[in-house]
């Protein structure tokens, strides 16, 4: 192993071990956090402050709750054919960006249908968009910017979601400590405020599609 190799093992093995053996986590506003007693969540919490926890046995993970922004790329849209298998490509460019925010932590522990090291947020972003999008393609011969946007209206004020109050991160905690699997639905953790669209483009070259 080489030196600075072994220099991050060991800087990593201490921080790993001071986690275990500090007693409280700081929650800062924005984060919650997500208690853990030997690996399995027991409770979280969003309100800012000191959480206690007992050294070892107890560890805590943080999410980061902040509204956020992404952009996500340009697609082309298509339909294939039932009887031919084959592939009619729609011309369309569209640009889109996305204001969102987790309002359910545990959404962290969701990989179900997702790829390994994927960016859960991002992605069920981008899937569920995108697929009202295709949808919106497929119902009409022809669409147009006002089209779009007004989907986008409509999918921002479908989509959101109002943060959890204190009463209900409570909710979570019985079934926790009964050591219970909670069954995740990541449509309920991830709010989109708003979708702006940024690009609309009906012109594209076929090569683009392929």
């Amino acid at each position: 192993m080489e030196k600075l190799e072994l220099g991050k093992f060991i800087v990593q093995l201490m921080i790993q071990c001071w986690e275990r053996l500090i007693f409280f986590t700081i929650c800062n506003q924005g984060e919650a956090i997500i208690k853990k007693r030997l690996g399995h969540p027991i409770k979280w919490r969003t309100k800012p402050g000191l959480y206690w926890k007992f050294p070892l046995t107890d560890n805590f993970d943080k999410v980061d709750m902040r509204s956020k922004y992404a952009q996500f790329s340009a697609h082309s849209f298509h339909v294939t054919l039932k009887e031919d298998s084959s592939i009619i490509p729609y011309n369309i460019l569209i640009d889109f960006q996305a204001e969102y925010n987790v309002v359910n932590p545990l959404v962290i522990y969701e990989a179900t249908g997702f790829m390994y090291e994927e960016d859960i947020t991002t992605s069920y972003i981008s899937n569920t968009i995108h697929a009202h999008i295709s949808k919106l393609i497929n119902q009409k011969e022809t669409i147009s910017y006002k089209d779009i946007e007004s989907l986008f209206i409509e999918l921002s004020n479908k989509l959101k979601i109002d943060k959890y109050t204190s009463c209900k991160e409570t909710e979570f905690d019985s079934n926790f400590l009964k050591r219970k699997r909670i069954n995740i639905d990541i449509s309920k953790c991830i709010s989109i405020n708003k979708i702006v669209l940024t690009s609309f483009d009906k012109n594209i070259s076929i090569r683009t599609t392929i």
